[in-house]
């Protein structure tokens, strides 16, 4: 079966095989359908191997058997059940070495385009530490693979462009662009808003972007010095805000969010009122539960605080919201470590390729409801029970 890997930092479904006549990697669409010698198949197809001569149509020829003296690119013995597990249309990158990644789920909603691992900001907590590594040629590549008609929902209902920073890569506007010629698709832009502190820059996206696209915003804190600390920039604060400010001039609507840890739990109802007062362009609120992984692994010690020592401003600081008519969320926390009253407002939160639920879940209720657990957060929360 299937596993889990990285794409960058990244996470995502993987299997692997025996790589053969394979020099670099290669991004292909998957097809499941029977391939024969006299169909004419493009190098964009990774296809099921059925005999010796249909290779010559394909990227990537894939096999449960051992396939001897093949002599196009072939990855052999991959698991069966692995094959099992892939859909018709999905994104595959292929590496030499026989790995299998699947970097697009034509079937689901949480597809995420990764352009780059750099990042100009260096937040204490962040799950995925920054590289100087992009990606923006394989996103490209992907999105000249998807068949425009068939773009799932994702986030709100769109792709989630993320990173890394986003916008710090050179192509951001230019995937952006790509993006606004599929139709039906809300994208949804995980970024600091750091860049968008230059009106030239806002302008240049908004220009290009669809234009329903949103942007998630972190803001930490209502005090400046708080918000840099936590980001580890100075001027961030002022950087975002301004940023927010040029995205509010066209009129773009912002997701705020909020990473709880233990710099800013004692202002969480402060910084309500600060975007209840100061950002009128929010048009959602998400106070999101922290994701022990890289950088928060790192400096667990600093950032890490047990839920139900801030349930008491969080509730507050939830209800104020809530009461100002904006729409407010809770991302990525469990709902046996909620009071009751906040349930309404928490969602299913965490991407599919990294969601867990612990053997403490087995036989709760509310599992349905409940967002569950990050596979890579080395700290559970304690008060886990079953409802």
């Amino acid at each position: 079966m299937g596993s889990e890997t990285a794409f960058g930092g990244l996470a995502m479904w993987q299997t692997r095989g025996i790589g053969t006549n394979i020099t670099k990697p290669i991004i292909a669409r998957f097809s499941k359908k029977k391939i024969n010698w006299w169909e004419i198949f493009s190098e964009k197809t990774i296809g099921l191997y059925t005999n010796p001569k249909a290779g010559k149509h394909l990227a990537v020829s894939l096999s449960d058997q051992a396939i001897d003296g093949y002599e196009y690119p072939m990855v052999s013995r991959v698991p069966t059940a692995a094959l099992g597990e892939l859909n018709e249309g999905d994104i595959l990158q292929i590496m030499p070495d026989g790995r299998i990644l699947r970097v697009y789920n034509i079937q689901s909603k949480q597809n995420v385009l990764f352009i780059t691992e750099k990042c100009n900001s260096r937040c204490i907590m962040c799950p995925q530490p920054q590289k100087p590594i992009d990606h923006d040629q394989e996103v490209l590549k992907i999105l000249s693979l998807l068949p425009r008609e068939s773009v799932r929902e994702i986030c709100v209902s769109g792709i989630c462009v993320s990173g890394g920073e986003p916008t710090v890569n050179a192509n951001f506007t230019n995937v952006m662009k790509i993006l606004a010629k599929f139709p039906n698709v809300d994208p949804m832009v995980l970024t600091n808003g750091r860049r968008f502190s230059d009106f030239e820059f806002t302008k240049n996206v908004i220009a290009n972007a669809p234009f329903n696209t949103q942007y998630a915003i972190p803001l930490y804190s209502a005090v400046p010095e708080i918000h840099d600390s936590i980001v580890g920039v100075k001027e961030a604060f002022r950087e975002t805000i301004m940023g927010l400010h040029n995205l509010a001039k066209f009129r773009i609507p912002v997701e705020i969010r909020i990473v709880l840890t233990k710099q800013n739990i004692t202002g969480l109802v402060d910084l309500a009122d600060f975007i209840g007062w100061n950002l009128p362009m929010a048009v959602h609120v998400a106070f999101m539960g922290m994701e022990i992984h890289g950088r928060a692994d790192d400096n667990k010690g600093k950032v890490w605080v047990e839920p139900a020592n801030y349930m008491q401003e969080l509730t507050i600081a939830v209800k104020n919201i809530a009461h100002r008519n904006i729409p407010v969320s809770i991302y990525n926390l469990p709902l046996c470590i909620l009071p009751k009253e906040l349930w309404q407002y928490t969602k299913r939160s965490i991407s599919d390729w990294k969601q867990e639920y612990r053997v403490e879940c087995e036989g709760c209720t509310q599992q349905d409801n409940c967002g569950g657990f990050f596979t890579t957060s080395v700290i559970i929360p304690h008060g886990i029970h079953r409802l």
